[in-house]
């Protein structure tokens, strides 16, 4: 399967060649595998020399992404092989998309109501909406998918 170091193997070679989380920077290895440490998995493309995390794994992609890294021969890393990563990315760029046009709504409306607010009011007293109800993450999660 894909390389990995124990914690004490990681200690002695982290002088040597940085074996820390590309995603964590090594704040997700404490508590997990054996010593109490996560899986560090080294990528095997020539050159590279990045390691993610067990823990950055499942947190990010999952279980069954975090078992098909132990099993890979070779494995490399997202940056090596960023084709894991295509349905998160996808994701975020909705978001971020929807968050744009939410704001720029917001923006118009705020324009409006400048516009046509007697002296004195503000911005303050406009009603808002968070982004943060179900349904929004939803329309995205709906738009992704398309």
């Amino acid at each position: 399967g894909a390389t990995t170091t124990s914690p004490a193997e990681e200690n002695e070679e982290e002088e040597e060649v940085g074996e820390v989380c590309v995603w964590c920077a090594g704040l997700n290895h404490t508590g997990g595998g054996e010593g109490g440490e996560p899986d560090v998995f080294l990528c095997d493309a020539a050159g590279c020399g990045r390691a993610v995390c067990e823990r950055c794994i499942r947190s990010n992609l999952g279980g069954e992404a975090a078992d098909a890294v132990r099993e890979a021969e070779p494995w490399l890393c997202y940056v090596c092989e960023p084709a894991p990563l295509a349905r998160l990315a996808k994701r975020c760029a909705a978001l971020v998309a929807r968050r744009n046009k939410i704001s720029l709504k917001r923006s118009r409306r705020e324009a409006r109501w400048h516009a046509a607010a007697p002296a004195g009011r503000g911005v303050s007293d406009l009603p808002s909406r968070a982004f943060t109800s179900s349904q929004d993450l939803d329309d995205v999660d709906d738009g992704a998918a398309g």
